[in-house]
């Protein structure tokens, strides 16, 4: 996965998941690492910083992956940009 990240001048965080055909030339196939990706940013939510922008884009071979690695693939990127709050 990549991450498109902006910070913005407003209160809340926003969010674009992009998944392009040349991961799968199906649609169910693409909806379905979509809501991966989706649900992993909302469990994530609470810890992510307020004002910024996100683009993730999925790259690379996805096949059967479970929601726990999109979320860990995500909260690692997320580290990375600096956008989790820290504890």
């Amino acid at each position: 996965m990549r991450l498109v990240f902006r910070k913005n001048d407003l209160p809340l965080s926003r969010f674009a998941v992009v998944v392009s055909t040349k991961i799968d030339k199906r649609a169910t196939v693409r909806n379905r690492i979509k809501r991966l990706i989706r649900e992993s940013v909302r469990l994530l939510m609470p810890e992510i910083t307020r004002g910024v922008d996100c683009v993730l884009c999925a790259q690379g071979r996805w096949g059967q992956v479970s929601q726990r690695t999109v979320e860990g693939n995500v909260r690692e990127l997320l580290v990375k940009a600096g956008a989790l709050k820290k504890y």
